[in-house]
């Protein structure tokens, strides 16, 4: 059984996002384009977060995002958090960050 979730759609700051730090978290729990999905929407979620790609085949999931407003322990809570209320669960790893 597949999950369906609908993705959301955050507007891309060029500028930021060329100025922003990036993160690279390894995702374990992820078993479908939906689970892709609702990791990705969790990430958007948190303040300060311009972009997230997530390539589940590799369980790997790259993060833009403000360093000064968004520690990357905001990251990994919002991957934990994002199969709150359903049977999924999530866990984030970094791999390694670049400010």
């Amino acid at each position: 059984m597949q999950c369906q979730v609908r993705a959301i759609e955050k507007p891309v700051d060029e500028a930021a996002l060329r100025n922003s730090a990036a993160a690279l978290l390894r995702v374990d729990g992820m078993g479908c384009g939906g689970c892709a999905t609702r990791v990705r929407n969790g990430l958007l979620k948190v303040p300060g977060v311009l972009a997230a790609q997530v390539e589940l085949a590799e369980g790997l999931v790259r993060v833009n995002f403000d360093s000064g407003r968004t520690p990357v322990q905001d990251l990994l809570d919002a991957v934990a958090d994002a199969g709150d209320g359903s049977h999924h669960e999530y866990r984030a790893t970094l791999l390694e960050a670049t400010w």
